[in-house]
């Protein structure tokens, strides 16, 4: 996952030569078959090397040679369409800017890979985003949507959906159908809850719903396999289902700020688990399972309502923080804490 990470970021802050750009096109304008991969696309190693346009009359100066499109801060105020003449654009980035509206001829730009659309104004999003079908993609964050179409879930080949600080109170029913998708981050919105198809999100590695207003997690929660980060943090979670330990491969959970009062028997099942944050809630108890973490590095308990530790902890041979600083604990069980190996960093 951080592998494909920074190769998004590769993409977005390499810039080539513009003549570089023009070996890779046959007298046609069409980009020559040896630079595109057996979907027809460009590959991140050669949309980096890529020139980077600036600028709309740069752009339209040759349209057909245009890979890439940075038209971040120029104090747009809306979607400039002319830019569909670039048929070859596969990144464009329009961040920071003042758009409100995107027009449905955005779709005459079919081998769009990369769309930015970050820190603009809009507020709504058209069902014909569906027809952008090599979208790889997709940063919305930081507008003023409040909901998303159905069609967004059509675009199959996507892998990542940025949806931060926006106003959406649900993600569309059909998420599941993204079967691609291996980051979704959705921090500070507003949704209260998640659809159950989001459970087929069989390549999902990342995820990011922090700061929303969550009360519960779906049945198929267990299904997200490959999930190695997850971020619920700063919602209303009061119960935690079992289905939440049939991620078993998860290593970083982050449940802070949440309203849980009690931990599901078998979270020892989490065999993986190295980093869990369970700060500032409401839990009273800590189940014996506890102990069966055994990769478990870093517990976080600060501020709940624990005023005794299961002797199972223990058996966190592998721990090295343990923070229990606003908890009710006895002198005893300060005493039972100390006991941890030798290696712990114990905070109370």
């Amino acid at each position: 996952m951080i592998k494909r990470i920074l190769l998004i970021a590769f993409v977005f802050s390499v810039v080539g030569t513009y003549a570089q750009n023009d070996e890779w096109f046959d007298k046609n304008g069409n980009i020559l078959p040896k630079y595109l991969d057996d979907n027809g696309l460009l590959s991140d190693e050669y949309l980096a090397d890529a020139y980077e346009f600036t600028s709309v009359d740069e752009a339209l100066a040759n349209p057909l040679r245009v890979i890439k499109l940075n038209l971040s801060e120029k104090k747009l105020d809306e979607f400039p369409a002319e830019i569909v003449q670039c048929h070859n654009l596969h990144v464009l980035d329009l961040s920071g800017n003042k758009i409100t509206t995107l027009p449905q001829e955005m779709t005459m730009l079919p081998n769009l890979q990369y769309l930015v659309l970050s820190h603009n104004a809009i507020n709504e999003v058209p069902s014909e985003i569906g027809m952008l079908k090599n979208l790889l993609m997709l940063d919305l964050g930081d507008n003023n949507l409040k909901a998303l179409p159905e069609e967004v879930c059509t675009l199959a080949n996507l892998q990542n959906i940025i949806l931060d600080e926006n106003h959406l109170t649900s993600l569309p029913q059909s998420i599941g159908s993204m079967t691609k998708l291996y980051n979704l981050s959705a921090n500070h919105n507003k949704i209260l809850q998640l659809p159950e198809s989001i459970g087929s999100l069989a390549e999902l590695q990342s995820l990011d719903l922090s700061d929303n207003l969550i009360t519960s997690l779906p049945l198929s929660f267990g299904n997200l396999q490959s999930m190695v980060i997850c971020d619920l943090h700063g919602n209303a979670i009061k119960v935690l289902d079992n289905t939440i330990c049939d991620l078993k491969q998860l290593p970083f959970l982050n449940l802070s700020n949440n309203i849980i009062t009690t931990l599901p028997k078998n979270i020892g099942k989490m065999a993986f688990m190295q980093m869990l944050d369970l700060s500032k809630n409401q839990i009273a108890a800590l189940p014996s399972s506890v102990g069966d973490l055994s990769m478990l590095q870093q517990l976080d308990l600060t501020d709940n309502n624990i005023k005794v530790l299961p002797k199972a902890i223990g058996k966190l041979t592998f721990i090295s923080s343990i923070v229990l600083t606003g908890n009710d604990l006895s002198a005893a069980e300060i005493e039972k804490a100390k006991k941890l190996p030798n290696n712990s960093s114990i905070t109370f």
